[in-house]
């Protein structure tokens, strides 16, 4: 069972940083002192669902994606155009938990498990005709699709069109991320299936998400993380 109240307030917290914006008492950034967060007077949420509808049209594409969907990377410097990282798919499941698009959400899940490797994660990079173009997952990348199924789970219920329920991929998901990259003994977030104590990423370093995780698989490792 999921614990509504930890998710609902993790659910807020990414829309408080989502609509708002942090200031000084004249509306602009300040380097020092005192700061409070205030919203936008003339944004509402018509404009968030406009953005949507434009990134949907212009960066979420179905070819090459196995009967999916994926997200494309049209201009990247130095990357593959066209191509799918593991990071675009995360955030598309947030953004598509996050605006109530449930048939989005399970295209892109199923479309990044067509690109696992042995552990179960996705590989980070994977071309426009869906052959690999990277190795290994991406730490970053894994944790936010956890947090996305999590949120599913909570908004949605079920398993939507997937093989299983929400709740139990996100666990396994959320399971996965902690064999494969987190570091036993020491608890440091690995950057994917290597690194830990030798080399760490600390923008991949979420401790929001480990309590939540904790809460869901009740494994109390979460917290050791973040200590």
């Amino acid at each position: 069972m999921l614990s509504t109240p930890l998710l609902r307030s993790s659910l807020l917290l990414g829309l408080c940083f989502a609509l708002g914006a942090c200031s000084g008492d004249d509306g602009t950034a300040e380097e020092s002192g005192p700061s409070f967060c205030t919203s936008p007077t003339e944004v509402d949420h018509t404009h968030a669902e406009a953005a949507y509808a434009h990134w949907k049209e212009t960066l979420l594409i179905s070819e090459g994606a196995g009967g999916h969907l994926r997200v494309r990377r049209p201009n990247s410097a130095g990357a593959v155009v066209d191509s799918t990282v593991s990071e675009g798919i995360a955030y598309g499941m947030l953004l598509a938990v996050y605006m109530d698009d449930q048939e989005t959400f399970d295209e892109l899940w199923k479309y990044s498990q067509l690109h696992v490797d042995d552990s179960g994660l996705m590989i980070w990079y994977i071309g426009p005709d869906g052959e690999p173009l990277g190795e290994g997952p991406a730490t970053d990348s894994d944790e936010d699709i956890a947090f996305a199924l999590v949120m599913a789970a909570e908004r949605w219920g079920g398993r939507g069109s997937l093989d299983e329920s929400y709740e139990e991929a996100a666990k396994r998901q959320i399971n996965l991320v902690m064999e494969h990259e987190i570091e036993p003994v020491t608890y440091i977030v690995r950057p994917g299936r290597w690194g830990g104590s030798d080399v760490t990423n600390i923008s991949y370093f979420a401790p929001a998400f480990y309590r939540t995780f904790a809460t869901v698989t009740g494994d109390d490792r979460w917290y050791k993380v973040i200590d």
